[in-house]
């Protein structure tokens, strides 16, 4: 995959990576042009997907183009929706793989273009990705479903409607926890991320 803010290494300061072992989750944090940007990631589970989160503590300064680079030529791109998929078959064996994510904006706009996503003035962004193939450990063909069924639905499920959503980024049956601190609903400040039930299930906070 491609896609970030566009900023060069040597052109930030105060870089910091993270990984918090209580939250389950990832962070990188940084500061360009005067503005402080902020990655998470987590992987969830039973919901099967990864979600990063990208954000600025400044309004309508998140931008970025999603895109998929490889080298291979057996598989498709397309971007519909806000979603890219990838979708292919492997020459050698005739393996059938797919992978989907999904670009959930907060503010901002985005545009969807043959083989990319692109997002431009949001304050934060979410990012939900799954992927499957169709192997399967059953002699003798070692295939099973299509697995665009799964991965559409493990995406479209985790998926919140927006970035104030209350539900689980890691599958059903998991609701946002209180926030240590209220915050209003029609606050502009970006959504953290909250417990749900266990470190390894978590939502965007409210």
């Amino acid at each position: 995959m491609g896609g970030a803010t566009g900023h060069l290494r040597t052109s930030t300061t105060g870089y910091r990576r993270e990984l918090s072992l209580r939250e389950a989750v990832a962070r990188v944090g940084y500061a360009a042009g005067g503005v402080e940007y902020t990655r998470e990631y987590f992987a969830g589970n039973p919901g099967n997907v990864i979600v990063a989160r990208i954000s600025a503590n400044q309004t309508g300064r998140v931008s970025f183009t999603l895109r998929h680079t490889s080298p291979r030529t057996d598989k498709t791109v397309t971007a519909s929706n806000g979603r890219l998929t990838i979708r292919g078959r492997l020459a050698d064996n005739g393996l059938r793989f797919e992978a989907q994510v999904q670009v959930v904006k907060q503010g901002g706009t985005r545009t969807d273009s043959g083989d990319r996503v692109t997002v431009s003035g949001a304050e934060s962004v979410m990012l939900v990705l799954s992927a499957g193939t169709d192997y399967s450990d059953g002699y003798p063909a070692y295939r099973g479903a299509d697995p665009q069924a799964g991965v559409t639905s493990r995406v479209t499920t985790a998926a919140p409607a927006g970035p104030r959503h209350g539900r689980s980024a890691s599958g059903p049956g998991c609701s946002a926890a209180p926030a240590p601190t209220s915050r209003s609903a029609n606050s502009s400040s970006p959504p953290r991320w909250t417990t749900c039930g266990t470190p390894t299930r978590r939502c965007p906070r409210r």
